[in-house]
């Protein structure tokens, strides 16, 4: 096979919609056709359709072409199905930058990427396995950029995670609309961008409304900085591991005000409509939407660290250690909007099982130890009321 000559990038697109997201994908898709085409930009798509099945695309000035026809795909959610598609991206479109986009739902420290035949979502580890096969066929270097246009994946468990495979990351700590990003941004952005980082501020900091309504956070990490986050987490692990009782509570309490909730403008749209449909249903529905959501919002790093730091009825070398947090914090998040937090962390504030592991992000900064001490098992944190139930309250009267 013939290699075509390198281009300054190539975009390869990952879409996995065996989901409600399918149309939404699709329509995506046609975006992608629509243009902007620079010829210094590449476009290659995988695209796994609710059906499941799976079709690579070439997207250029000739629209939308299919590379072979559809064939079943094994899971949308398996890093064997990304890490093919890598490869075959990288081969057949070399560049001197690589971005890959990953659209589909997201879990944050959880995964992303939801394949609902399997029922699996593809996990940190899985995720990290599927771009060190990118970067192995990249003649070993990392991958420049990975875009998640899925919902709540700047978590620093996802980064840790990916560091060395990829340079930067970009995304949302917060719920975003199923429209996801304007894809015509990406190709736009790449075409006068000179690195990984140059692309990510300007994905991050843009402000057109599309990205606004659809995304209302979205911020750039810097994977090369991760370590000194680490660093910094673990020695505040340490602290809160070694808590007395009474400033454990204290903690838990301002934990409360740093759990990440917030949708975007457009995805309050669809919340709305939530709280209309469990008006008109039963109660059940709502105890199934607190007891899906409440104990799985993590914490923005920034703003816990920062009601750590200002609270003086805490000991000096907690709010020391978390002072350290937020400069590392700030090093590796190069770029954001004002509206912004950053990255954000699990703690859940009650916790229903034993949570174990063995991620790159557990081994460097035995976070875990921490949580256990703050939220013992079956020992729920005060929780204040949730936008829904807040929302149903006041419409009822």
């Amino acid at each position: 096979m013939k290699l075509k000559p390198p281009r300054d990038w190539t975009i390869l697109v990952y879409q996995g919609g065996v989901n409600d997201l399918s149309p939404h994908l699709r329509k995506n898709l046609s975006e992608l056709a629509e243009g902007p085409h620079p010829e210094n930009v590449d476009v290659m798509v995988r695209q796994v359709d609710r059906s499941g099945m799976l079709t690579d695309f070439q997207v250029d000035a000739a629209g939308m072409t299919p590379l072979a026809p559809p064939s079943p795909a094994p899971d949308s959610s398996d890093p064997q199905t990304l890490a093919d598609f890598l490869r075959r991206g990288i081969q057949k479109y070399p560049a001197q930058h690589y971005m890959l986009v990953v659209s589909s739902h997201g879990k944050g420290a959880d995964g992303v990427v939801e394949d609902e035949r399997s029922g699996n979502f593809m996990q940190p580890h899985q995720l990290q396995q599927a771009l060190e096969a990118g970067r192995e066929a990249n003649q070993g270097k990392p991958l420049d950029l990975v875009f998640f246009d899925a919902c709540r994946m700047m978590a620093v468990e996802m980064a840790s995670q990916l560091k060395g495979s990829v340079k930067v990351a970009v995304g949302s700590l917060d719920r975003i609309d199923s429209g996801g990003y304007d894809p015509g941004v990406w190709v736009r952005g790449a075409s006068t961008s000179a690195d990984g980082l140059a692309l990510g501020r300007l994905l991050a900091e843009n402000r057109d409304p599309r990205q606004m309504e659809g995304l209302g956070t979205t911020a750039a990490v810097n994977l090369e900085l991760i370590e000194p986050l680490e660093q910094a987490l673990r020695q505040l692990a340490d602290q809160l591991a070694g808590l007395e009782p009474g400033q454990a509570t204290r903690v838990r309490e301002l934990a409360t005000f740093s759990r990440r909730s917030l949708p975007s403008p457009s995805y309050q749209y669809a919340l709305d409509n939530m709280a209309n449909s469990i008006l008109q249903g039963s109660p059940e529905s709502l105890n199934s939407w607190l007891e899906e959501v409440r104990p799985s919002d993590p914490v923005a790093i920034s703003s816990f660290c920062h009601n750590l730091v200002a609270d003086p009825e805490l000991e000096q070398s907690l709010r020391t250690a978390a002072q350290a947090v937020i400069e590392a914090h700030a090093q590796a998040v190069f770029a954001q909007r004002e509206e912004c937090d950053g990255l954000s962390v699990v703690l859940p504030l009650e916790r229903t099982s034993e949570v174990t592991g063995n991620s790159t992000f557990e081994r460097a900064t035995r976070w875990q130890r921490a949580v256990d001490h703050l939220i013992p098992l079956h020992s729920p944190a005060p929780l204040g009321k949730s936008w829904l139930e807040r929302e149903l309250e006041a419409r009822q009267t």
